[in-house]
């Protein structure tokens, strides 16, 4: 029925503000700007894309409640992602990477809107 995932949707509340978390933050690479309330986002190593589309009302997010998250694999140790993010400023949700399964490590951040980005990657 599906062959793959071509993107990924986030709905954001500000543009300009999610757009500089994105590729400053998280360093995404900004593609095409469809219109003042859309873009795509790249990330270099991968066929899938980041579709930002503003919106008036943004979904609730929380920990507890239910959500779609987007799990990123990263490319460097778990350890110097999350200390690299810390120092951007980017809000952590957990006081370090813990661990998921052997070889490898988990961790969760939040972006402006709320919404919730978990990221894999080894110890």
């Amino acid at each position: 029925m599906f062959k793959a995932i071509r993107a990924i949707g986030i709905y954001v509340t500000d543009m300009e503000r999610a757009k500089d978390f994105y590729v400053n933050k998280l360093g995404f690479t900004l593609g095409t700007e469809i219109s003042p309330d859309e873009c795509i986002l790249y990330i270099e190593s991968s066929s899938i894309a980041i579709f930002l589309s503003r919106t008036d009302k943004p979904s609730v997010t929380d920990e507890k409640g239910p959500r779609i998250t987007v799990f990123f694999h990263a490319d460097e140790y778990a350890r110097k992602v999350y200390s690299l993010l810390k120092a951007r400023g980017v809000k952590l949700l957990q006081d370090a990477p813990q661990k998921l399964g052997e070889n490898m490590l988990w961790f969760q951040l939040s972006d402006p809107d709320g919404n919730i980005i978990e990221v894999m990657a080894e110890p």
